[in-house]
C-alpha cells in the first residue's frame, strides 16, 4: 500500500501530549558567602495513581541560605495537570534567606 498525500497530518513538538499523561519537576537554589556560611536544599516530588484513574502530586521543596549576601529559591514546572495548588513561603533577613514551595496537582483520566 502507499499513501501519496499526507498533507492532511499536522506536526507534533516533543513535548506536546498527545494521548495523556503530565510531568512535573521542583528545583531548589541556595548560595551565600563568608566563612561562616551555610546552604541547604531539599526537594521531595511523590506521585499517587487512584483507582478511579487519577494521578495525584504532591511536592515541596526547600531552599536555605545563611551568610553574606544570602540567595535562596524554588521553582517548578508543571505540564498536563487538570488542578494545581501552589503555596510559597518566603522570607528573609539581613544574613539570611528562606524559600519554602508546597505543591499538589491532580492529573483527571480523560475521558
Amino acid at each position: 500500500m502507499q499513501i501519496n498525500d499526507l498533507s492532511y497530518l499536522e506536526n507534533t513538538y516533543e513535548n506536546e501530549l498527545i494521548l495523556g499523561g503530565a510531568s512535573a519537576f521542583i528545583g531548589a537554589n541556595a548560595y551565600s558567602e563568608g566563612i561562616n556560611s551555610l546552604t541547604l536544599t531539599n526537594t521531595d516530588l511523590k506521585q499517587k495513581d487512584k483507582k478511579n484513574g487519577a494521578s495525584h502530586l504532591k511536592g515541596i521543596g526547600l531552599a536555605l541560605a545563611i551568610g553574606e549576601q544570602p540567595t535562596a529559591e524554588v521553582y517548578y514546572g508543571l505540564d498536563g495537570y487538570d488542578k494545581v495548588k501552589a503555596k510559597t513561603f518566603s522570607q528573609q533577613g539581613q544574613n539570611y534567606d528562606l524559600e519554602i514551595l508546597r505543591l499538589k496537582a491532580i492529573d483527571l483520566p480523560n475521558k
